[in-house]
């Protein structure tokens, strides 16, 4: 009887530790709309040619042209340039851009995520 009460001591110690640990270390999400951006938060390309690839939720675009098939657009791509993907607008899903970037990557392309700036109060 007495080891029980022993192993129920250190399972009520372990517990309240757990409690405590959880408490004292919140995790907490980050509020954002990756499909804007402000200017000061841009960074720089080191690449000499940029290709801008749109993706949209059922197409992926490049200079003027749609494509369905994500494959199909690897093969018209600048093999010297450096890619650099945006959402077409702030419905595109990120699973949807992470899907393309990765399809991008896994080719052996350097690839950026891109967002629109933000626009300012009175322009258009």
């Amino acid at each position: 009887m007495m080891y029980r009460s022993f192993v129920d001591l250190v399972f009520i110690i372990l517990c309240a530790v757990i409690l405590v640990l959880t408490q004292s270390i919140p995790l907490k999400g980050l509020k954002a709309n990756p499909a804007d951006a402000d200017a000061t938060q841009s960074g720089a390309f080191s690449a000499l040619r940029i290709q801008v690839v749109v993706i949209a939720e059922k197409w992926v675009g490049v200079e003027g042209e749609k494509f369905i098939d994500i494959q199909a657009i690897l093969k018209i791509l600048d093999p010297m340039a450096q890619l650099v993907v945006v959402p077409e607008n702030s419905n595109v899903s990120h699973h949807r851009v992470m899907e393309v970037w990765t399809v991008f990557r896994r080719s052996g392309r350097e690839v950026e995520l891109g967002v629109r700036p933000k626009q300012e109060a009175g322009t258009t």
